[in-house]
């Protein structure tokens, strides 16, 4: 298998296209922004699925997380096997609630907008990709909201490309609605400032995350951990939330 670097490769500049997405947004909040009774009852029920049924979805035994695609192997196989993770700190959940409204607002904009048809879209692939999708466009296409920093939103304007490797776990939601068209959304959380990447998912994309998602699920196959986590020192491992069941000096 590949260097995790040589797998989370850009698509061709010549998939990127217009965005979609934006101007029937713009469109919308020109005439006032109002939200729809069928909106706002959608969105109610969501967030009473989200936060009192007790589900988790952070729980990734027996899957692999299309938000983990980017990542270290090793850590998406702890999550794979179900490894105790630790609890994340204050500031994440600060994140964490920031991103979950963030979703509702512009989920409950789509819809009430007419550029959504269904949000939460659950996703499941042959290759053992299970989670879901953010949204399913008026044309079929995946919607993806990424709430994200100023450096963050400024690299993704100035590229005009997806960051972070999200173009794996689109292209793993794309492949499982059956369509080649991708809008991720990244909304800077200072300035509340967005932009559209829209693009055309590609087959070698595609099988790129099932390289990832196989060699995750191949437990009878060792994954070592990442050079920078052998001194269990830096950002990189003091910041993931396995770092207690990975182990990695055994391994060094």
């Amino acid at each position: 298998m590949g260097k995790m670097k040589d797998l989370i490769s850009a698509v061709g500049r010549d998939d990127y296209l217009p965005p979609v997405i934006t101007p029937l947004h713009n469109q919308w909040l020109a005439a006032g922004g109002r939200y729809t009774p069928e909106a706002v009852d959608i969105i109610t029920e969501q967030m009473r699925k989200d936060w009192l049924d007790g589900s988790d979805r952070s729980d990734g035994s027996h899957r692999v997380r299309p938000s983990m695609l980017n990542g270290c192997l090793r850590k998406q196989r702890l999550s794979f096997l179900g490894a105790p993770s630790m609890p994340p700190d204050v500031r994440s959940m600060a994140f964490f609630s920031s991103g979950h409204f963030g979703h509702y607002k512009w989920q409950l904009a789509g819809l009430s907008a007419g550029w959504l048809s269904e949000i939460e879209v659950p996703v499941s692939t042959e290759y053992g990709m299970v989670g879901s999708a953010d949204g399913k466009c008026f044309d079929g296409s995946v919607f993806e909201l990424k709430t994200t920093n100023g450096q963050t939103l400024t690299k993704a304007r100035s590229s005009n490309l997806p960051v972070n490797g999200n173009e794996l776990q689109t292209s793993g939601y794309a492949d499982a609605f059956g369509t080649e068209f991708v809008s991720i959304i990244y909304e800077g959380r200072e300035w509340l400032d967005f932009i559209e990447i829209r693009f055309r998912v590609t087959p070698e994309m595609i099988e790129k995350v099932r390289i990832i998602c196989e060699a995750v699920a191949d437990v009878g196959t060792d994954i070592r951990p990442l050079s920078a986590c052998l001194s269990q020192t830096g950002s990189t491992c003091n910041g993931c939330q396995f770092r207690n069941s990975c182990h990695p000096m055994e391994c060094a």
